[in-house]
């Protein structure tokens, strides 16, 4: 499964772009593989470098957390289904 997105900032949203897709790969029937790939351009003197970097580093970090809020919420499901609920 694979997901396309554009990303438009609320801020600079004419000199900041985001694009990229978001793929779930199974491998086994318990394991499934997130991945992402996209292109970040900000189109700002001096300072453009910096804010792809981080932009980048904010999406890691946001990314990993959904990645583990989804699996905790995924546990609670099936222990719930376990148990009968």
């Amino acid at each position: 499964r694979q997901l396309r997105l554009t990303v438009v900032p609320s801020v600079l949203s004419r000199r900041i772009h985001i694009d990229g897709s978001y793929e779930l790969t199974p491998r086994d029937p318990d394991r499934i593989d997130r991945s992402f790939a996209g292109t970040v351009r900000a189109d700002l003197a001096l300072v453009g470098g910096r804010v792809e970097r981080e932009i980048v580093r904010d999406l890691e970090r946001s990314l990993a957390e959904a990645g583990r809020c989804t699996q905790a919420w995924l546990d609670r499901d099936a222990d719930r289904a376990a148990d009968g609920a």
